[in-house]
């Protein structure tokens, strides 16, 4: 099955008009998952929206002038929720569930545009329950990774925007994201915001992507902009793409009714923790990491068992 999925900032949806306008043009792109940001709704008119719009709608509610995400899953998507975290201060929005029988954890977040890099290290605290599972991410981050590419000219070699740029990649590495579009267009040069003040187009709105979750992106396109000042992302996922050919190493079921090989991994897992718990980065990186270490433990334990 193929989805769009479209992150947008759409600068406001407090009033009747801009809804209708928003809905329709998700309508018309043949939306199947919508990310937005700046949604500028008090819970009255969150509460009318949710009404209106048919599917299931997760949004967060701030003010009727700043902040506020939200998540739009069109009717017929397959798509089971098994768990949601709204973020008060309207800067996010998680959702978790399974699409097409898979786990999937889908994320729009607005950034701050002061001070970036304490908000990222702010929400890697309140995702750290949902990063283990695959994840899209959509949002605008008010922030960039390449300088050289992600705006129309570079900034002076004093400016913060240096500064920021590592630590928005660094949060990247870290949590084992991948920005979606960068990835298609390697060297590529497309902007999603125009600043009429600094006369500098820059891309602040993107896809980030798991690897379990990218391989299975087609690819991500700007549209044009329309209604907002921001341009929307639509990322085109196709399942089918993340099979892969080599088929996966599997534990056999019949391996854990060995009491010595159950008692081995034990300890192998005890000792891991002991020595290694809490000195990743990410509790991402130390899970990943255990996985790596615990899978080759079982393999080197199974051919062990092959040859007695």
């Amino acid at each position: 099955m193929t989805y769009k999925i479209m992150t947008w900032n759409v600068r406001g949806m407090n009033s009747m008009s801009k809804r209708y306008k928003v809905f329709a043009y998700l309508k018309r792109r043949g939306t199947h998952i919508a990310m937005l940001q700046e949604t500028h709704m008090n819970e009255a008119e969150a509460k009318a929206l949710q009404r209106r719009w048919r599917g299931q709608v997760y949004c967060t509610t701030y003010s009727a002038f700043a902040r506020g995400v939200l998540i739009w899953i069109r009717p017929g998507v397959p798509f089971q929720k098994t768990g949601c975290t709204i973020d008060p201060e309207g800067r996010f929005v998680v959702v978790r569930g399974r699409l097409d029988g898979r786990d999937l954890a889908l994320t729009s977040v607005y950034a701050p545009n002061v001070e970036q890099g304490k908000f990222l290290a702010e929400l890697s605290n309140r995702l750290a329950n949902f990063m283990i599972h695959p994840i899209i991410l959509g949002g605008d981050f008010n922030c960039i990774a390449d300088v050289g590419l992600d705006r129309s000219h570079p900034p002076l070699k004093e400016s913060p925007v240096y500064r920021l740029a590592k630590q928005y990649t660094t949060w990247q590495t870290e949590w084992g994201l991948v920005d979606s579009w960068r990835r298609h267009n390697p060297a590529g040069r497309d902007y999603s915001f125009f600043s009429s003040i600094h006369q500098l187009h820059v891309r602040l709105d993107t896809f980030l992507c798991s690897a379990a979750t990218q391989e299975a992106v087609q690819g991500v396109e700007y549209l044009a902009r329309t209604v907002s000042d921001h341009n929307p992302a639509l990322l085109t996922l196709q399942w089918d793409r993340a099979k892969s050919s080599i088929p996966t190493w599997r534990l056999k079921p019949e391996a854990l009714e060995e009491g010595m090989f159950r008692e081995t991994i034990r300890e192998h897992i005890t000792q891991y923790f002991e020595a290694n718990h809490n000195t990743a980065s990410s509790p991402l990186m130390e899970w990943d990491a255990f996985k790596v270490v615990i899978r080759g433990r079982c393999i080197a334990e199974m051919v062990e068992v092959c040859r007695t």
